[in-house]
């Protein structure tokens, strides 16, 4: 009933915040270039570069007039995958 919605919308606000903190780390946001900038991100939150797939695909998503509203959005989608989730 409402108590799930009431959890689900403080574990998307959790999120939310938690992908605006990550690409506005010096890091992340330091990086000029797109591809840079994403492989800061894989490399923080999974340990490992992005593979060409994931590139293509993340670059589809953000599209050419990046900004940090796209960013923040990007970085929900990673933390919420089943990679970030559940880690061997």
């Amino acid at each position: 009933g409402s108590e799930m919605c009431i959890r689900d919308r403080m574990n998307n606000a959790f999120v939310e915040e938690a992908a605006r903190r990550l690409v506005q780390r010096a890091e992340v946001i330091g990086a000029a270039a797109t591809k840079e900038r994403l492989q800061r991100l894989y490399a923080l939150l999974f340990a490992r570069p992005a593979s060409s797939q994931e590139m293509e695909l993340a670059q589809e998503f953000l599209g050419e007039d990046v900004n940090l509203e796209k960013w923040t959005r990007y970085a929900q989608a990673l933390l919420m995958g089943n990679e970030f989730v559940f880690l061997d």
